[in-house]
């Protein structure tokens, strides 16, 4: 093909595997279900740093909860968010990062 591309899709029904360039797979947004929460569970939105894998410095973003899961939006995009993967919320309190919550991510967007 010339340049990268990723698996933007996979169709387990049909054994079928989309690919797509790095534009399809960069989001600004993502829903997790149900949050788990190492803090009290928050009523409105806050600023923390997200990490969407183990390895990642993660990336700064407001999260919304909600009666479901959680909205989050990245101030800058990130590279292939995925549905089953963990969002990790980070706050920072007394010059330390801590673990807010987490919950699995059903759907990323843009």
């Amino acid at each position: 093909m010339g340049k990268p591309f990723y698996v933007t899709q996979i169709d387990a029904a049909t054994n079928t595997v989309v690919l797509g360039p790095k534009a399809e797979v960069m989001h600004r947004q993502l829903r997790t279900g149900p949050a788990n929460w190492l803090i009290d569970a928050p009523t409105a939105s806050f600023r923390a740093t997200v990490k969407i894998r183990y390895n990642s410095p993660g990336t700064p973003a407001t999260v919304w909860p909600e009666p479901s899961g959680v909205r989050v939006e990245f101030d800058e995009p990130n590279l292939a968010v995925t549905p089953g993967q963990l969002a990790v919320f980070y706050i920072d309190q007394a010059g330390m990062r801590r673990v807010a919550g987490a919950g699995w991510i059903d759907e990323a967007g843009n």
